[in-house]
């Protein structure tokens, strides 16, 4: 009996924390003891937090004279006096960490203990833009009209949304403590945009083309005006004269046949001139591009160290130089967007438009993978715009307004009276136009093929246009465009044909849909959009941009209200550089989109 009492002290003191008791074994003679049978018998709390101590005292029955050990664990994690212990760091937090325990006795007994613990933690979000100028490239955080909102919606299981809001700002870094792990939508007001993610690290910031910046110096427009005398004009039918000035002044006009012009044009502006220093100058001539009539880049001008008045009269003079040529060599494959309309919404989708141009990323380097959001991209050729009506025949041509093939859908309650050919059939084009800018600048090919949509008005009486769009961009030298990505298939809300007319009633609203046929989308994309009135004008408007990796998303609840109607666009993007999870608002060639549009949804219930 000595024996036994010595014994079950012995084991209290190593194993006090399984609460053993009574004697066990061999006491000194009869039958060996049995095997025991160990068995946890207390369960790991699955809460646990970032920068929090967590602990587990495991209780064990059957164990005997048991070892213990921590067989897997995260990084930190110990085992001490019978205690797991482990204080998540930011790394190990908002993910998967597993631990596993094992009790063996001598006799052979073994039981072992798995559990997960995935800590809430810090979800970092950087809202700082890239801003390439002439000096190269800077960070600023974004500067919208209003303050900025970020805030992370983690979905919870009865259909709502836990909303968590962040710190910071200030700098253009915002920090949201205690976000679960999994995914969640991070959302940036005022905008209204929604990312559906994952990431404890997102890059909100995006890459823009623009000057240095210029400071709002009046409260009102200042009337002043620019007398622009401009040398060197190649004198051909059809001609058409670029002015920038800045990022705020831009002229476009017909040029006649003289080889020196003035034009005298009276403005107001909110901004202090005499910050403007430079600005450009393009002459565009007519050319064939196939059998397609279009314009390319002729003389152009840098204008430098301009010294400009507030008020008064500034003289400026252009003197026009001829450009250095390049030579645009590419198969334009119009025939293949053909079928890519063919289901994109609830009823015919009727081709309105293709502009498609070269242009150049001014300050960007050839070299980079990136390229700008927006900002001051310089078309080198384009096609002539056609109107719809004679009256709008040559007046305008993409070019003229400075921008890039726009491949966004439009509501209209018209469609514009004037747009791009329409190429719905393979163009072999080769012609030179002009690029005097820098060789280590970013150049790239786009196109979009636009096609026009009979959509509801907000109070069914009418019909509005839509234009939908399926977009490409590439390098310059590629040899054939194409399309890359194609819209997206079978769109559903609560299973329910998107493409049909219908008013639902639930406790929530999810979106699902099948990958293209065509290409390999990186995101969707999915517009909401409400009506509106104003000014007597009604139509849509967008009430939130919802982007997404996966091919159904939820609605979050805060978006859908009850006894409104909305249309739902969905693109399906391509995109060389962008990942729309943790950095959704870069971009890089090559680049694709495609659109689809739904009939109207109209959601149940009493009006909120």
């Amino acid at each position: 009996m000595v024996r036994c009492v010595t014994r079950v002290l012995l084991v209290f003191a190593v194993f006090a924390l399984f609460g053993l008791a009574g004697c066990g074994g061999n006491s000194g003679g009869g039958a060996p003891a049995q095997p025991l049978n160990p068995q946890f018998a207390s369960t790991p709390s699955t809460s646990a937090a970032e920068g929090v101590a967590f602990s587990y005292s495991p209780v064990i029955t059957d164990a005997g004279a048991a070892t213990l050990a921590l067989l897997e664990a995260p990084a930190g994690a110990t085992l001490s006096e019978g205690i797991v212990k482990w204080t998540p760091t930011p790394e190990q937090s908002r993910k998967p960490n597993n631990f596993t325990l094992k009790v063996t006795t001598p006799s052979g007994g073994v039981a072992t203990q798995s559990w997960t613990l995935t800590p809430s933690g810090t979800v970092k979000v950087s809202l700082v833009d890239t801003i390439w100028d002439e000096n190269g490239s800077r960070t600023a955080p974004f500067e919208p009209p209003t303050s900025i909102g970020i805030v992370a919606e983690v979905p919870k299981a009865d259909g709502t949304t836990e909303v968590l809001t962040s710190t910071g700002g200030s700098d253009g870094k915002y920090t949201i403590s205690g976000v679960p792990g999994g995914y969640y939508w991070l959302r940036l007001t005022p905008e209204e945009s929604l990312y559906w993610t994952s990431a404890s690290n997102v890059d909100l910031g995006a890459d823009y083309n623009a000057p240095q910046s210029f400071t709002t110096s009046f409260p009102n427009p200042v009337l002043t005006t620019f007398r622009f005398d401009v040398t060197g004009i190649e004198p051909v039918q059809g001609g058409f004269l670029n002015l920038r000035l800045g990022p705020w002044f831009s002229l476009g006009t017909p040029i006649g046949t003289e080889t020196s012009q003035t034009f005298v044009v009276p403005m107001g502006f909110p901004i202090d001139l005499t910050q403007v220093t430079t600005g450009r100058a393009i002459e565009y001539k007519p050319a064939m591009l196939g059998t397609i009539k279009g314009q390319v880049v002729g003389p152009t001008a840098t204008l430098t160290n301009l010294s400009l008045t507030n008020g008064g009269t500034n003289v400026i003079p252009v003197p026009l130089t001829p450009s250095p040529e390049s030579t645009l060599n590419v198969n334009l494959r119009g025939s293949a967007w053909t079928a890519l309309f063919a289901k994109v919404a609830p009823g015919a989708a009727t081709p309105f438009g293709t502009p498609f141009s070269v242009w150049v990323d001014p300050n960007i380097p050839a070299t980079s993978t990136r390229m700008a959001l927006a900002g001051r991209s310089i078309q080198l050729l384009a096609p002539m715009m056609v109107g719809r009506d004679p009256l709008w025949n040559g007046l305008f041509f993409s070019a003229a307004a400075d921008r890039r093939s726009d491949c966004s859908a439009i509501v209209a309650p018209t469609l514009p009276p004037f747009a791009e050919p329409i190429v719905l059939r393979d163009e072999s084009i080769s012609t030179r136009y002009g690029d005097p800018y820098p060789a280590e600048w970013k150049r790239y090919l786009s196109i979009c093929q636009q096609a026009a949509v009979d959509v509801p008005t907000p109070d069914g009486t009418s019909t509005q246009k839509l234009l939908l769009s399926n977009g490409a961009m590439v390098a310059p030298t590629a040899t054939e465009l194409a399309p890359l990505v194609g819209p997206v298939e079978n769109p559903t809300i609560n299973d329910l044909d998107l493409f049909t007319k219908a008013t639902i009633t639930a406790q929530s609203y999810t979106l699902k849909w099948n990958k293209p046929v065509l290409g390999t989308p990186t995101g969707y994309l999915v517009r909401i959009m409400t009506p509106f009135t104003r000014n007597e004008i009604s139509g849509y408007a967008t009430a939130a941009i919802l982007t997404t990796a996966k091919t159904s998303l939820t609605i979050p609840p805060t978006v859908l209200h009850a006894g409104q109607t909305y249309l739902i666009l969905i693109s399906a993007l391509l995109d060389g550089r962008a990942n729309v999870e943790t950095s959704p608002r870069r971009a890089g060639v090559p680049m694709g989109n495609a659109d689809i549009i739904s009939a109207p949804i109209t959601i149940g219930g009493a009006a909120n």
